[in-house]
């Protein structure tokens, strides 16, 4: 998988590194793969949400609470029905 460093000596240089099983999760479970756009896949809970830390909150919204998702708009790589078997 590629990967870049944001600090140390080789800050900003591409490498490749074996996958692990994060990566992959996250190639195998996202709607873009299956050639389509979504929006709104992790909402914030403001319930969540520390104090100081915007990027804190977020949870996994169930596709069928997914405010966008627009098939067939991208290139897919998995179909659809596969996508969905990935997830359950």
């Amino acid at each position: 998988m590629p990967h870049r460093d944001t600090h140390g000596a080789g800050k900003g240089e591409l490498e490749w590194r074996r996958p692990n099983s994060a990566p992959l999760g996250g190639l195998l479970h996202h709607p873009i793969y299956a050639g389509a756009y979504v929006n709104g896949r992790r909402p914030t809970d403001p319930r969540r949400r520390a104090p100081g830390r915007p990027a804190t909150g977020k949870r996994v919204a169930k596709p069928d609470a997914w405010p966008v998702c627009l098939r067939g708009r991208l290139p897919a790589y998995i179909t659809w029905e596969r996508y969905q078997g990935n997830l359950r």
